[in-house]
């Protein structure tokens, strides 16, 4: 009993520690933005349109979408925002993908993109077949290889693997740690904006789950958090019944692909991606 009150102590004390290192580093990126760095960069073809970009200002350091995993254009509707995001001014492409993961998403994106490329990409443990809970399907490959296109045209993009080990802690630390590396990534340099694709339950303000969402501990002065609607069709999901394409249920009509007001005070807004959803099947399928 006594080693489970050590425990927990220990988990508070380290909680306290990084939201104490969170807030030095939000003070950071409160700070005025720099003027962007000279850099010859071309500008790669039209992005796709987009409804309602003007909501994103540019004083907003931080704009998260709130998914559900496993649809082919949820991860289509965040490159398209990554265009247009990326045209005057850096970008950290945040993604639910294992911080492990880094050095292999880092090497793709310099890469050619090739078959092999993306063979070395998905050796990890993250893409194979039988822990495929949507983050690792086809459509979010697909965002990786339109970031590296992105990249190669000139873009000043990166992309960050968010989701970090808190070992036996709790999932309010994992939060937590996930929201410093957002901030983290939004400091050097002083001008660049952290667009990150996450689960629902990371990207609102109020707990959804039984724990404090990784947004929640974002100023609300920088950040904007949108939620997307369902407008039907499927997704893939690992389920009781098994893995496989699951029907999803139209709470919204397909409307223009873009942002919209929200429909609670959970969320700063919601957005459309235009179209019914179709699943996205894991990726490694694909490959091997």
């Amino acid at each position: 009993m006594q080693d489970v009150v050590r425990f927990n102590d220990q988990a508070s004390i380290m909680i306290r520690l990084i939201a104490l290192s969170l807030l030095a580093c939000l003070a950071i990126v409160a700070q005025p933005s720099a003027a962007l760095t000279d850099r010859d960069a071309s500008t790669p073809a039209s992005c796709p349109p987009i409804t309602g970009l003007e909501a994103i200002s540019d004083d907003k350091r931080f704009v998260i979408l709130g998914e559900f995993h496993g649809t082919q254009e949820i991860p289509s509707f965040a490159s398209a925002l990554a265009c247009h995001l990326s045209e005057d001014r850096p970008l950290v492409l945040s993604l639910e993908i294992p911080s492990e993961r880094q050095a292999d998403i880092d090497a793709y994106l310099v890469s050619p993109g090739d078959d092999a490329a993306k063979r070395e990409l998905l050796k990890g443990l993250f893409w194979q077949a039988r822990l495929a809970d949507g983050r690792s399907s086809e459509a979010m490959l697909k965002l990786l290889d339109d970031t590296r296109r992105l990249i190669a045209s000139g873009r000043r993009i990166s992309v960050r693997a968010s989701v970090i080990d808190a070992g036996p802690l709790n999932q309010d630390l994992s939060e937590l740690l996930m929201a410093a590396d957002w901030v983290r990534a939004a400091t050097l340099p002083t001008d660049v904006r952290v667009l990150a694709l996450v689960g629902r339950a990371h990207a609102g303000r109020s707990s959804r789950r039984g724990f404090r969402p990784a947004a929640s501990h974002l100023p609300d002065d920088q950040s904007l958090r949108f939620e997307v609607l369902e407008t039907g069709g499927a997704y893939w999901a690992c389920l009781r019944s098994g893995c496989g394409e699951q029907p999803l249920e139209a709470q919204s009509s397909p409307a223009a692909a873009g942002f919209y007001p929200a429909t609670g005070t959970d969320f700063d807004g919601t957005f459309n991606v235009g179209r019914e959803m179709t699943a996205s099947h894991p990726a490694i399928t694909k490959q091997n």
